[in-house]
């Protein structure tokens, strides 16, 4: 998503991080308002920079839950998306931020959480692999899992606008 989205830190270092994002076409849904998950993959992105900055640069690390709370639809120029670690675990870290426009509204606000690893998962020398998995419902075949992305319809009107069936 950040590669999609032209998505780049600007700033990152102990714990805090800025991620601005100049609004284009493709960021935008058919009723020209930026789209929800360009601001979640903006928020998740600055979240997750302030969490890489305050941990040790061997470690590793993964969003396990963003919440966002959308406040105020933008069309175009810059959005800034501010993240802060605020607390964090031996094993998790919890971050909170927020999206602001050019002249300073707040767009959206976000608080998430991220897993910690002190070392890259499956490359400890001599370790068992400890991949995730899922079990499939119907077979019981079990599935190696790498990434989990969701991806939600679940309001008529949203499904509408972006031209879905509205199940």
């Amino acid at each position: 998503f950040t590669t999609y989205h032209a998505i780049e830190i600007e700033h990152m270092e102990g714990g805090e991080a800025v991620a601005p994002l100049r609004l284009a076409s493709h960021h935008r849904n058919r009723r020209g308002v930026v789209h929800g998950g360009v601001i979640s993959a903006l928020l998740d992105t600055a979240l997750g920079a302030a969490v890489v900055s305050a941990i040790p640069k061997e470690w590793w690390c993964a969003t396990t839950s963003l919440s966002v709370q959308f406040l105020e639809g933008r069309s175009d120029g810059v959005l800034k998306a501010h993240g802060s670690v605020l607390r964090r675990g031996r094993r998790v870290a919890f971050a909170g931020g927020e999206v602001r426009d050019e002249v300073g509204r707040l767009v959206a606000a976000a608080q998430g959480s991220w897993h910690l690893w002190p070392h890259h998962p499956g490359q400890l020398e001599g370790a068992v692999s400890s991949s995730p998995w899922v079990v499939r419902k119907n077979s019981g075949e079990r599935l190696r899992v790498g990434k989990i992305l969701a991806v939600g319809r679940n309001y008529a009107e949203h499904n509408k606008e972006m031209g879905n069936r509205p199940d």
